[in-house]
Parts: C-alpha cells; sequence; structure tokens
C-alpha cells in the first residue's frame, strides 16, 4: 500500500503542474479576447513622444485618423508602423496600451548626418550609413561661407580621381538639379555637410556607395566642435579626403586613418594662425606628424 501511495504522489504532482500551467497560458489569452469584445478599452487618444525630426502633430493627426474608435487591444506595432510608413526619418516605433482608451506611441528616429548631392537630388544618409529619404533642394544660398569655395588647394594628385566628380556635376546641373551651393530644404538638412557622388543612392538602404561609408564614418569619429563646422566633404576614388570647414578652410584629411592625430594636428596649426591675428586658407593634415598651412607663416 505505501509503495501505491507512493505512485500516486507523483503523477497527481504531475497533474497539478500541467494544469497551472495551461491555466497561467490560457488566462492572458482570455483577458485580451475579452479585451478585443468590450467597448471599455476604446481609442478615444492617442499621445506621441519622440519626435524631433518627424512632424508630432502631423504623425498624430495620421494615428488618429486611423486608431480613434478602434479597440485598444487590436492595435498593433506593425499596424502603427505602416500608418507611419512615409515618415521620412522615422526608424521604429514602440507602444504602450494606457488603459482604459490611450495609445501612447514613441518615434525612434533615424538621425541625419550628411547630405549627399547625386544625380541632381538630395538624400540624407544617418550616423549608421542608412539613406533616410530623399529630401527636397532648397534655394541658392548666398550666404552659405563655403560656397564658391576653390578645392584646387589640395593636392593635385587627386585631381584625376575627382575628374569624373565633375562630369557628373555637369550632368546634374544640366538635368536642372541642385549643386553644392544649393543645399537641402529645412534648417537641420541645409546646414548638414554636403558631399557629391555621381549615383543615386537608395532611400531605406544602407549606402552603398564607399565614399558616403568613408565620409559617414570619418564624420563620425570627428569631434562634434569639428564636425559642426565641415560644410562640405570630398572624397576621392581612393577614398582620400578634404573638407571645407564653414569659414571656408580646406582641410585636407588624406586617408581615413589616425583622425585623433589629424585633429589635434589642424587644432595647432590654427592656433598657429590666430596667435598672429591670421586664419588659414588650406591645412594639410595628412601626415600629422607634417602639417602645413597656407599661407605660409614667416
Amino acid at each position: 500500500m505505501a509503495r501505491h501511495g507512493g505512485a500516486r504522489g507523483p503523477r497527481l504532482h504531475i497533474f497539478w503542474s500541467i494544469f497551472l500551467t495551461v491555466a497561467v497560458l490560457a488566462v492572458p489569452g482570455a483577458v485580451v479576447a475579452w479585451g478585443r469584445s468590450t467597448s471599455t478599452f476604446t481609442t478615444e487618444r492617442v499621445a506621441v513622444t519622440g519626435a524631433h525630426m518627424v512632424g508630432k502633430k502631423e504623425a498624430r493627426r495620421a494615428l488618429e485618423g486611423a486608431f480613434l474608435g478602434e479597440n485598444l487591444f487590436a492595435v498593433t506595432v506593425d499596424d502603427v508602423r505602416r500608418v507611419l510608413r512615409r515618415q521620412c526619418y522615422l526608424a521604429d516605433v514602440e507602444i504602450d496600451r494606457d488603459f482604459p482608451d490611450t495609445l501612447r506611441v514613441r518615434l525612434v528616429e533615424h538621425q541625419p548626418a550628411l547630405a549627399v548631392l547625386a544625380e541632381g537630388r538630395w538624400f540624407l544618409v544617418s550616423s549608421e550609413g542608412h539613406v533616410i529619404c530623399e529630401a527636397p533642394a532648397n534655394g541658392a544660398d548666398a550666404s552659405d561661407p563655403a560656397a564658391g569655395e576653390d578645392a584646387s588647394a589640395a593636392d593635385d594628385s587627386d585631381a584625376g580621381d575627382d575628374a569624373g566628380d565633375d562630369a557628373s556635376a555637369a550632368d546634374g546641373a544640366a538635368r536642372g538639379g541642385g549643386t553644392l551651393d544649393e543645399g537641402p530644404a529645412g534648417t537641420v538638412e541645409g546646414a548638414l555637410p554636403r558631399l557629391r557622388v555621381a549615383e543615386a543612392p537608395k532611400a531605406g538602404r544602407a549606402a552603398a556607395d564607399a565614399r558616403v561609408q568613408t565620409a559617414v564614418a570619418v564624420l563620425a569619429d570627428v569631434p562634434r566642435s569639428l564636425r559642426r563646422r565641415v560644410a562640405r566633404v570630398e572624397v576621392t576614388k581612393t577614398l582620400r579626403l578634404t573638407v571645407t570647414l564653414r569659414d571656408g578652410t580646406l582641410v585636407r584629411l588624406g586617408d581615413a586613418g589616425r583622425l585623433g592625430d589629424k585633429v589635434i594636428a589642424l587644432r595647432a596649426v590654427t592656433a598657429a594662425y590666430r596667435t598672429r591675428g591670421l586664419r588659414p586658407s588650406y591645412v594639410d593634415v595628412s601626415v600629422p606628424e607634417r602639417p602645413l598651412g597656407r599661407p605660409l607663416l614667416k
């Protein structure tokens, strides 16, 4: 008898374990099913947070048009993504159901880092190298301090690499597109560093052009104080960089290596000019141990 009772004990334990597991799994499902069938949880308010580049009012109106009056349980993240899919800067969304009647949506945005001109059109690229979207062109901006600067001070050894870029710029102008003197529309967009390439990137994908990839990587690695001063970026076929600062100074960086040393060299050169009340028009820090500034200091 003792052995019989002992055998029944483990079987009873297994039964209750299965029963409790089924109950735990079934109760949430029953709650959701009940929530979907009742009018108690009708969406009456939509709250949007995280909107900095995305238009907050526009996003909220789109969500209200889609979900007000809908059951709060029935609204999914994929539903919200579909409604906001045309928002340029949107990377992802998160939702929170604030019962009984509020849908809270937090937007996750791409951060633009570079404006790329290709085939007469502007494209915005994020700090991760994602092509965010195409941007409308701005009018000619005569106040751009980098406009009209001659990049011929850069090393002549890169001139052959840039010949194709000059041709693509002419093609873009012939099609009525913009130039580097005309940034994309928008306060933030118009202040981004600008790069010209031959082939238009595909919006919504990672940038495939090695020049774009290199420019984004270098901008991400330099200090923010310098990054905000960059007006233009030129990248040759051999991936050597020259940047134009907003005060018109051309800075030849060379390849993407040793950026920390190159920034230190740039600061040292500009400080030397500043002590004499001057500003360099060109600084070469491609070999940071032997920086060169023009005009030459006496």
